[in-house]
């Protein structure tokens, strides 16, 4: 019995159970949380209150009453407990270069790099123009880059995890994907395998299941390389991939390769550089030969000839240096639905109105007519027409 066969069999039966349907089982929550430019407890984490007593054990502004004590209406499919569990939380551990409020609750706070203190990269606003961050001086005493502080923390977990972990197949589940084919596996209604109105399907019904191999001490490889799947499954994003041999091909000549070790070939990602070389190199709205080949790919769904919208731009490269030099306008991307072009602002829907690209990029799913599950299920003819608008003057 395969890994996947046995889980289905298992939710069916019940002797495995998601974890969000037991939130306080000590099993089912995490004990670690890694916080990276955020600060979460106090300013961006919403229900700050609540994390400091339910993650933290802490005091807390709690002041109303939960639906036991209050006699409420409880949730039918969650699992329900009167004493919920407090502080599920063993180790904070906090990257920031501010003394901020997340510091301050925090056990381990490591210290990163500010502004000109390391190479990294951004998009402006909308994201039609790429720009650098560069490093004009070292990080100050003993603070490190976001990268390198990652990449030690993938080296020692490497070493200490012999003896306790090896390698492991887990088992994940991926939900049903938008803007792909999956999209439209329950097309008129959905139904619910845990109440028996339909089988349970991975992918269909419930999300896929997919075991995949963890090799613990192989960790600090893996982060400094870059893996196979790219050269067997391709890249890809909303329902579409292409094939990426020629780009990892280039990689391996821009970063080197690795010379021993479970990632032997691969090309390297020692440095922060690195990194940013490997993502201008694979994403469409950095290197024109690969956008041209994901416009292609988005053609051969949708019937219609896109190449046109980065043609002119398939010999452009961009390289980190590049934009150190002078930050780069991108090349548009089937991925976003706005255009990038000399005499066209960035806005969304553009494509889908010019190009007549369908909102879901998936053949079974009309362009023009949606009937909604309410409206099937009341046997009304409820009809939503796309049409194009055409503006007052």
């Amino acid at each position: 019995m395969t890994p996947v066969d046995y889980t289905v069999k298992s939710l069916k039966e019940g002797s495995i159970r998601f974890a969000a349907e037991q939130p306080e089982n000590g099993k089912n929550h995490p004990r670690n949380l890694f916080i990276w430019r955020s600060n979460l407890l106090g300013s961006s984490g919403k229900g700050h209150e609540y994390m400091l007593k339910y993650l933290l054990g802490t005091e807390n502004g709690i002041q109303g009453k939960d639906l036991g004590k209050q006699g409420g209406v409880k949730p039918e499919e969650v699992e329900w407990r009167d004493n919920g569990l407090d502080g599920k939380l063993d180790l904070v551990v906090t990257l920031d270069f501010r003394l901020s409020s997340t510091c301050l609750y925090s056990d381990i706070v490591l210290p990163t790099a500010t502004w000109y203190e390391k190479d990294d990269m951004n998009t402006s606003d909308m994201h039609p123009f790429i720009h650098p961050l560069s490093a004009a001086v070292d990080p100050a005493w003993e603070s490190k880059s976001d990268w390198e502080i990652y990449k030690g923390i993938a080296k020692k977990f490497s070493e200490v995890c012999v003896g306790h972990l090896g390698k492991e197949t887990d088992v994940v589940t991926l939900p049903i994907q938008h803007d792909s084919a999956a999209e439209m596996a329950q097309p008129l209604d959905v139904k619910d395998w845990k109440k028996g109105e339909c089988d349970l399907i991975p992918g269909k019904t419930a999300p896929h299941i997919i075991p995949v191999e963890r090799d613990y001490p192989a960790t600090y490889e893996r982060f400094t390389s870059i893996g196979p799947l790219l050269e067997t499954i391709g890249n890809g994003g909303k329902g579409i991939a292409w094939n990426t041999q020629s780009e990892m091909d280039l990689l391996r000549k821009l970063n080197y390769t690795k010379a021993e070790g479970p990632a032997k070939g691969q090309p390297k990602l020692e440095t922060a550089i690195d990194a940013a070389e490997m993502i201008l190199t694979l994403a469409p709205e950095t290197n024109g030969q690969v956008a041209v080949k994901a416009w292609q790919a988005l053609s051969e769904i949708t019937g219609r000839e896109h190449t046109h919208l980065a043609l002119n731009k398939e010999d452009e490269k961009i390289r980190f240096r590049d934009i150190q030099a002078q930050p780069r306008k991108i090349i548009s991307s089937p991925t976003w639905s706005g255009l990038e072009d000399e005499h066209v602002s960035y806005n969304a829907g553009y494509t889908n109105v010019h190009e007549l690209i369908r909102g879901a990029r998936c053949p079974a799913v009309s362009r023009c007519i949606r009937i909604t599950s309410g409206c099937a299920t009341s046997a009304k003819a409820c009809w939503s027409i796309g049409r194009r608008l055409t503006p007052v003057r």
